[in-house]
């Protein structure tokens, strides 16, 4: 009978192993790579440009007073905001400020205007022709403006100041 147990554990013990050399014979290994490469945001003004440089008539008036200028440097690379500058404006006296915008990154985004009046609230009315949730495809171009109208509340003497900047965000898909 012992002969027999020692026949049966030998016989089970090379099956377990012969079991395991089929199982090993008959496993792979899977390995998966992945590259993920997240897109960016990089709007930017490319052109700001005033309808009144001094140069000609007011616009909507018979006299050549006031003037408009967009002081700031657009270079090559474009820039995140713009600053308008009204010389010798007077209570009625309106100009606009034409402006493009480029989505040089690869992702859409949804721009949102924002100007700063640098305190001139009471002095300037501003009007905007950027739509809102507006949508820039990358590498398309949006052009808008600003139109401002100096009020009532103008100081005479004055230089009025205000900043243009664009807010990008990724639009939703």
């Amino acid at each position: 009978m012992m002969k027999n147990v020692k026949l049966l554990s030998l016989v089970m013990v090379v099956a377990l192993v012969l079991m395991g050399a089929a199982y090993a014979a008959w496993s792979e290994d899977i390995t998966i790579n992945g590259n993920v490469q997240t897109g960016y945001l990089d709007t930017v003004f490319t052109a700001a440009a005033s309808n009144d440089t001094g140069t000609t008539v007011d616009p909507g008036k018979t006299i050549d007073a006031g003037r408009t200028e967009v002081p700031t440097v657009i270079g090559a690379d474009g820039v995140k905001d713009f600053e308008v500058a009204v010389t010798n404006g007077y209570p009625g006296y309106n100009a606009t400020v034409d402006y493009t915008i480029k989505n040089n990154g690869t992702i859409p985004v949804r721009v949102t205007e924002v100007v700063d009046k640098a305190g001139n609230d009471a002095e300037l009315s501003l009007t905007s022709t950027l739509a809102a949730n507006t949508v820039i495809a990358p590498g398309a171009t949006y052009d808008a403006s600003v139109t401002h109208a100096v009020t009532d509340a103008a100081q005479q003497e004055q230089t009025y100041h205000y900043k243009v900047t664009i807010i990008a965000a990724q639009a939703a898909q």
